[in-house]
């Protein structure tokens, strides 16, 4: 075994990274490392197969946490698997280049991990992504990961879709258990298969089933068959909804199935409606569910076009699968008390506990409150700044009214200096014609004073010659 410590940012093994076969994990304590960032990303979460699912980036000013290994049989080959090593003072750091990074991002988009620290969040990164895929969480994207302010509308969406309640991952572990019952249930060939490969570290993983679900044709045939299926809903909604619907169905057959989760009555159920009809024994096929369908007369529920373009989707009103109330098991001597109690069990037989549905419902009514309070306080919030706004532009308004007065008073002052001087103007020019007209007059005088002053002196000579 090589001495060698090194730094990667998630645990060996399944869930984990799978690429170093010859690594093992030194201890569980984290190690914080300075100047890396982490990373996932969008389609490694909630699935299966991936031989890593968070990378280091090398970032000045960050801090992540990592954890050592050491290898067994030698060291790997880094620069083939696309890796680059770092020697710290921990150890030597395992991450990827930016050119790496950029490859990896543009083939499937990249998830900063903002606390640094994977292994905390990766719990609550593959929850949002399975509500993607369970159809809660719509267009998928880096900053659905930091959108904590939808989390219980989310959560609230899921519970009322997929009829569970209480821990979110709960309801995830939950759900995925019915999905694979109901994957060998209603023999979804191509789901089956994803199925057995599917290595689970958070106990769901609906991520791997999605795109095989999408082109199964057992899956199209329950979308156009079975009531409470619409076009745009996830797969896993419609294997829920045919699972509820055929639980309807064999009850109104008289073929007793408790709850969802009752794995056994739906088997026997199936079984004795199979013999009954005359068709083959085994798993609720096509021939089976579509034989079911016309028996029990249901029908595709098919919507009024103006709910369609309203956006309404008509749906079987259904409520969460809450857990029954458990029948009286004390046996009677007395023959008569005994009779009650049977009918006692067999009126409350598949009722829910009262006590579990008033508690959801409580809590329903308190997160619906929680969500109007904070849906006003967000709106006297804005309304606040509105007036604020206004406030503003009031007085910037009453500031330009101000100064457009003053600015009028100085134009009309500026209109009476400019006329005063217009009237200086004109009088002066006045002044100036009468001078020049005096000049001219004075011109004259002086050159007929000069001619006769010269006739004179002509005259004057004349006289002296003769």
């Amino acid at each position: 075994m090589s001495s060698s410590i090194y730094l990667l940012p998630e645990f060996l093994g399944g869930g984990g990274n799978t690429l170093f076969q010859d690594a093992v994990q030194v201890s569980g304590d984290p190690i914080q490392v300075s100047g890396y960032k982490l990373f996932t990303f969008l389609r490694r979460l909630d699935n299966s197969g991936f031989s890593t699912y968070c990378v280091a980036l090398a970032c000045p000013g960050k801090e992540c946490i990592m954890y050592p290994i050491q290898f067994t049989h030698g060291i790997p080959d880094f620069d083939s698997l696309g890796f680059l090593i770092t020697p710290s003072q921990h150890g030597n750091i395992i991450h990827i280049s930016q050119a790496t990074f950029d490859v990896m991002d543009k083939v499937d988009k990249a998830v900063v991990i903002k606390s640094g620290d994977w292994l905390n969040d990766k719990i609550r990164f593959h929850q949002i992504a399975a509500m993607h895929y369970l159809g809660v969480v719509p267009n998928l994207s880096p900053a659905s990961f930091y959108q904590n302010d939808m989390m219980k509308s989310w959560e609230n969406k899921l519970h009322q879709i997929y009829g569970t309640y209480g821990d979110l991952n709960n309801a995830l572990i939950a759900i995925f258990k019915r999905v694979s019952y109901s994957l060998n249930f209603f023999c979804i060939s191509l789901g089956i298969q994803v199925l057995g490969n599917i290595v689970l570290d958070h106990q769901f993983c609906f991520g791997a089933l999605y795109e095989p679900l999408l082109k199964s044709h057992e899956i199209i045939f329950i979308r156009n068959t079975v009531p409470g299926t619409i076009e745009a809903e996830s797969p896993f909604t419609v294997l829920y909804n045919a699972l509820r619907i055929t639980r309807e169905c064999f009850n109104n057959l008289n073929f007793s199935v408790a709850s969802l989760d009752d794995q056994n009555g739906y088997n026997n159920a199936v079984q004795r409606f199979q013999e009954s009809v005359k068709i083959q024994v085994g798993c609720c096929d096509i021939k089976t569910l579509r034989k079911l369908m016309i028996t029990s007369n249901m029908q595709k529920l098919e919507q009024l076009p103006i709910f369609k373009m309203a956006g309404i989707n008509i749906n079987i009103i259904h409520e969460p699968d809450f857990p029954i109330i458990q029948p009286i098991s004390r046996q009677e001597q007395d023959p008569l008390a005994e009779q009650v109690r049977n009918e006692i069990n067999s009126a409350i037989n598949g009722l829910p506990d009262p006590a579990t549905k008033i508690e959801w419902l409580n809590s329903r009514i308190e997160g619906m409150c929680n969500e109007c309070n904070d849906r006003c306080l967000d709106m006297s919030a804005r309304v606040d700044l509105i007036e604020n706004r206004i406030a503003d532009m009031s007085r910037q308004l009453k500031d330009i009214v101000e100064e457009s007065k003053i600015a009028a008073k100085r134009v009309e002052t500026a209109a009476t200096t400019l006329d005063n001087v217009y009237n200086a103007h004109n009088k002066i020019q006045s002044k100036f014609d009468i001078l020049r007209e005096k000049l001219f007059t004075e011109q004259r005088n002086t050159r007929v004073t000069l001619i006769i002053g010269v006739i004179l002196t002509l005259l004057g000579a004349l006289i002296l010659r003769i």
